[in-house]
């Protein structure tokens, strides 16, 4: 059983996947399990990873090739269901990681037991060939309850593919495939809600590259989506974090960190 399980569902990735591959593959942490699931995408993907495959010969990739296209959320629950690290982690196919991603992040846990989930900085790349390093604007630790308060205002980023999670966390969890945007928000929240203790760095550790192929598997999606996220996240929270939003306590936290 590895360290780590790293999960990334590609569509469209002919161009990048190599280098997403590579960017877990040489950690400086080795000890990790590669889980990419190619999700039918219409382009050379799949002759990619399979000639990753042959190339590598490296025992820590495994490729799930999906028959048909289930969305980003049904190529994420595949590899849960293959996952059998002590902690998960996400990276999208068209995005990379620093080489001490992996060992920067376990250094947090280690550091601090009960330290569940921990959340790091990231460099933009932008499509004008640009970049910039931003940050959660909370940094420091917080226990999960108020992690999820940090998340809902704003003060920690609603991203799953600049954290690492231990897996207990997403014990029975699982993304919700009838939504199509913001169904990876919704469970960063949920799974933030399970840890003992969440601690935000600054360090940009995730490389994300804005381009013109999308894990949203270019789809439009319908206005329900969104209230489904809602409820979605209201079921398995609470409605009262919700409510959060909407409170004058959460909007004086968003002006004041």
């Amino acid at each position: 059983m590895a360290r780590v399980s790293v999960i990334t569902p590609a569509y469209r990735g002919e161009d990048t996947i190599r280098r997403a591959v590579v960017s877990v593959l040489g950690q400086t942490m080795p000890d990790v399990e590669l889980i990419v699931v190619d999700d039918h995408s219409p382009d050379n993907t799949a002759g990619v990873l399979h000639d990753l495959e042959k190339e590598l010969a490296d025992t820590r990739l495994t490729v799930i090739y999906h028959e048909n296209n289930t969305g980003v959320s049904g190529a994420r629950n595949s590899a849960l269901g293959r996952a059998s690290g002590d902690y998960i982690a996400f990276l999208d196919g068209d995005d990379y990681w620093e080489p001490t991603y992996l060992e920067r992040m376990l250094r947090e846990v280690e550091s601090a037991p009960g330290t569940d989930v921990v959340c790091c900085g990231r460099t933009i790349h932008l499509s004008n060939g640009h970049t910039r390093t931003e940050h959660s604007r909370f940094l420091g630790t917080l226990e999960g309850p108020e992690a999820v308060r940090a998340f809902l205002t704003d003060n920690l980023t609603p991203f799953l593919w600049d954290k690492l999670f231990a897996a207990a966390t997403f014990e029975g969890l699982r993304f919700p495939e009838h939504i199509h945007r913001g169904e990876d928000q919704v469970v960063a929240a949920i799974a933030l809600s399970r840890a003992r203790q969440v601690t935000s760095i600054p360090d940009a550790l995730a490389n994300y590259v804005v381009g013109t192929q999308s894990l949203t598997w270019g789809r439009v999606p319908d206005p329900q989506e969104y209230e489904d996220a809602a409820r979605f996240l209201a079921e398995k929270l609470g409605p009262e974090w919700i409510c959060l939003l909407y409170t004058s306590d959460a909007a004086d936290e968003r002006s004041s960190v």
